[in-house]
């Protein structure tokens, strides 16, 4: 499948190139009938002037039909992604789909990805969304009060995290990359969560951790909780933090590199939630490079006077892409293109992802 959309282009690429080539043709004939006197100057430009308008229109009516097949493309891409539980992955591709043909089966199924990742009120903003396409969709309409019910639980929770950060230790717990420092997967062990948070009430928390993998599992072991990698217990009082149970292996360099996540759940509800990198060697040599920071923007009420502020991202200037081009064709069509890629000014085949550090927003918040 990915090698549909370069073939796609290489189509209409070829197909404005003869359009071109015969606009030009035409041109040439006019003006030389014009310069032979056998025919009226002001009628051969009439035609020439309609022949060019014809060319537009079609050139338009190309790109449109181009952008209705690549968001046929990106959407059917996301339903794969997320029937293999790669939530994040099917967002992008629900959002890129969405971005050029908006439809209420992109909004339902960005939704459900939403949902499964239990960002409640994301995926509550998506099926108002779809329901503006089908305001009377009973399956949308039955999904969305199981979602504001999930935000009431949220809300409802004697704890309200707004900040995670991981830091990589021993056996014995001793930090050997700090929290918030990049880490790398040739130096792993454990894994151990700090959660920053606000309470208005002092009572022992059971909080559920899931460490999910990149190919989007749930990392267990024998003594893992059903549905969960680990647990801890918390005493809260007010504002404070904790570190929670860490999760690995003695083995070094059990963790590969990676996309992970990261979900705290209180009860049935996911109440915060962090994207994390375990990076390979390859990118120490990268000094564009800055550790992703993640801070969830569905606190609850217990969040107080704390004030949510965006920086922009300094890896991808605020455009939410990644600057390092990746891999084969899906910009471009070969070395003669006039088309330069708008991000890094190379013409020959290739694609950008988002950028790592903001996950494609162009931003990082914090508190």
């Amino acid at each position: 499948m990915k090698k549909l959309i370069p073939i796609i282009l290489l189509i209409i690429s070829h197909s404005i190139s003869s359009q071109t080539k015969t606009n030009n043709d035409m041109y040439q004939e006019a003006y030389k009938m014009i310069q032979s006197g056998n025919v009226n100057q002001a009628g051969l430009q009439k035609m020439y002037n309609s022949f060019s308008k014809q060319y537009e229109k079609d050139a338009e009516k190309t790109q449109a039909d181009l952008s209705k097949q690549y968001a046929d493309f990106a959407y059917n891409r996301g339903v794969e992604n997320a029937k293999n539980s790669h939530y994040l992955d099917a967002i992008d591709d629900y959002n890129t789909a969405i971005r050029y043909k908006p439809s209420f089966e992109a909004y339902a199924n960005k939704g459900c990805s939403q949902y499964a990742l239990g960002e409640y009120k994301d995926a509550l903003e998506s099926f108002n969304k779809a329901l503006e396409f089908q305001p009377n969709n009973q399956t949308i309409i039955d999904i969305k009060a199981t979602v504001q019910n999930q935000i009431s639980k949220m809300e409802a929770a004697p704890i309200a995290i707004y900040d995670l950060k991981i830091a990589n230790t021993d056996q014995e717990g001793n930090i050997i990359t700090d929290y918030g420092l990049p880490i790398y997967s040739e130096n792993t062990y454990y894994l151990r969560p700090k959660i920053y948070y606000k309470s208005n009430v002092k009572s022992k928390v059971t909080l559920q951790i899931k460490f999910i993998n990149p190919d989007g599992s749930i990392s267990k072991s024998g003594t893992s909780p059903e549905g969960y990698s680990t647990k801890s217990d918390v005493i809260t009082d007010g504002n404070g933090s904790r570190k929670l149970h860490s999760w690995g292996s003695k083995t070094k360099g059990n963790w590969s590199s990676g996309q992970y996540r990261l979900e705290i759940w209180y009860e049935d509800v996911c109440i915060a939630s962090k994207n994390f990198f375990v990076l390979s060697a390859a990118y120490n040599a990268n000094s564009n490079f800055s550790i992703p920071t993640y801070v969830p923007t569905s606190n609850n009420g217990n969040s107080g006077t704390l004030t949510l502020k965006r920086k922009t991202c300094s890896s991808c200037n605020g455009t939410g892409t990644d600057p390092y081009p990746t891999s084969v064709a899906s910009y471009g069509l070969d070395n003669s293109s006039p088309n330069k890629c708008p991000v890094c000014g190379k013409y020959e085949n290739h694609y950008h992802k988002s950028c790592i550090p903001c996950q494609g927003k162009g931003y990082i918040e914090s508190y």
